[in-house]
């Protein structure tokens, strides 16, 4: 390494001092960055080091504001933010905008669907909240939850993914085929217990009258309870406010059989955990490596599945009621994360 005179290492050192960047000292002196760099480190070590890189457009004000923006709703996408600091007069690129939504950890993600609620939905999920309020998990153990699903046979439920990288051609592992119309469905019951599922039926042609919903509650309900011991007057049934549940004829049979009912608030699918047997239920079947062909073929897959669902996942979900209930308090009445 050439040896530089002690006017130069001066001059180095006081340009350093004066908040020169080492490249503008490195021009002015005609030495090369990395002595500049090596002086820097060895005389002036506890010298800040200067940002590199270009100034940010954005001041640290701006950036609360855009996330309280987003955090309240008033900027519900990147385009709107980028149109609002437009409006305001920042001279910002789209890509630049959505880069300083990534540094304060703000970024594009897909929205979850929920069910519609109206002023009257959140008020009956607010009573029936706070009605629950103190039910411990003890509680919800002694509540058989209940619910239908439509399962397609060619598992066109959900999004799936696969790893490709960018501007290869497409291969057939990269492809999930279609058929118009799910290529055929079945409707299936199911109820879940603190101890396990129960038993499922398949609803045949698709529709389920109250004259067909009380014989699965007086066969597979019923079967369900006698597994694991239950009696009928020491569970409460829970089932969501569906024409066939609410009919006079299922209340009548209900009452006579002793059957305690939960009281359901309307379009609260968040709070039944059954809804996250469900997704798993059709994720285990849609990895499956054989595909169903027929109706047949699905009702036996899904009967394998069913039975395979872990009693740990059952009773995860039972441990989170509480935490329900509390999510609806704390949103007032408005949609969970559930």
């Amino acid at each position: 390494m050439k040896s530089i005179d002690n006017k130069t290492k001066d001059r180095i050192l006081s340009l350093l001092q004066a908040r020169g960047s080492i490249n503008n000292v490195s021009r002015a002196t005609g030495v090369g960055k990395a002595t500049v760099s090596r002086l820097k480190k060895s005389f002036l070590s506890t010298l800040p080091n200067q940002a590199s890189g270009c100034p940010r457009i954005l001041s640290a004000t701006a950036l609360r504001k855009i996330n309280r923006n987003v955090l309240t709703g008033d900027c519900k996408t990147g385009k709107a933010v980028y149109k609002q600091l437009r409006q305001e007069g920042v001279q910002i690129s789209y890509r630049t905008t959505l880069n300083n939504l990534r540094h304060i950890g703000i970024q594009p993600r897909r929205r979850a669907k929920k069910p519609f609620l109206s002023k009257k939905h959140r008020e009956e999920r607010m009573r029936w909240a706070r009605t629950h309020q103190h039910w411990t998990v003890d509680d919800w153990r002694r509540v058989i939850f209940s619910d239908e699903t439509k399962i397609n046979l060619w598992n066109s439920d959900g999004i799936k993914y696969s790893l490709r990288k960018q501007d290869t051609p497409l291969q057939p592992f990269h492809i999930e085929e279609t058929v118009k119309h799910g290529g055929g469905s079945l409707m299936f019951w199911g109820c879940m217990t603190s101890k396990g599922l129960g038993y499922g039926c398949q609803i045949y042609d698709g529709t389920m009258k109250a004259v067909d919903y009380i014989h699965i509650l007086d066969t597979t309900l019923k079967d369900s309870l006698e597994y694991y011991g239950y009696n009928p007057d020491g569970v409460i049934f829970q089932h969501d406010n569906d024409r066939k549940h609410t009919a006079t004829v299922t209340k009548t049979y209900l009452e006579d059989e002793e059957i305690k009912v939960l009281p359901w608030p309307s379009q609260s699918a968040d709070l039944n955990p059954i809804e996250h047997v469900w997704n798993y239920l059709k994720v285990r079947i849609g990895l499956r490596d054989k595909r169903p062909t027929s109706i047949r073929d699905l009702w036996q897959v899904v009967l394998e599945e069913w039975e395979k669902i872990p009693t740990q996942y059952i009773q995860s979900l039972y441990t989170s009621m509480p935490s329900r209930v509390k999510a609806v308090l704390k949103a007032k009445g408005r949609q969970t994360r559930y």
